[in-house]
């Protein structure tokens, strides 16, 4: 099969595994998987149930207030990626991307993998007056993208700093 799986295709490779006697790695040959996939869908239903099992196309929205809730979560309760990853019933793959896109670039690098590539559309030219418009128009709305996310990420930064000055006033005791 290719990289769409449904979710009655799932679960049933997971009931056929719990009341059979295949191994995961028999079941995914049988069915022509990737072993990996298959463990992961595994994991998954042994963790949240099978009925939570969703179809391989399916992509999640998720917010930005959202992901900030996550990883607010991972740094301040000193918690795994796999353990907040299961408090909000998201993969650990997404948890662990958006922690390394945080690192890396704070929110904007979230907001950007979140959107996407853009596509770029042939255009007419313009009169001069219009084109301007247009560019202040566009400078508008990025500053004020830029906005939220220097805001979003000081709240995120914010609940970090309590942690970080209880850590550094035990350092200085010790």
């Amino acid at each position: 099969m290719k990289g769409y799986y449904t979710a009655e295709f799932k679960t049933n490779l997971i009931t056929e595994y719990w009341n059979g006697s295949l191994s995961s790695r028999q079941i995914a040959d049988k069915y022509d998987i990737p072993v990996d996939t298959f463990r992961q869908w595994h994991r998954w239903a042994r963790e949240h149930g099978l009925s939570t099992i969703q179809a391989s196309d399916r992509r999640q929205g998720y917010s930005m207030a959202f992901i900030g809730d996550v990883l607010q979560y991972l740094k301040t309760d000193a918690v795994t990626i796999r353990q907040t990853a299961t408090h909000f019933k998201v993969d650990g793959s997404l948890v662990s991307r958006w922690n390394h896109q945080f690192t890396q670039g704070g929110i904007a690098e979230i907001r950007q993998h979140l959107q996407g590539a853009r596509t770029v559309k042939k255009t007419k030219r313009k009169k001069n007056s219009a084109i301007r418009k247009n560019s202040y128009e566009k400078r508008i709305a990025e500053l004020e993208q830029q906005l939220d996310d220097t805001k979003l990420e000081n709240i995120i930064l914010k609940k970090l700093q309590p942690q970080s000055r209880s850590s550094l006033t035990e350092k200085k005791h010790n």
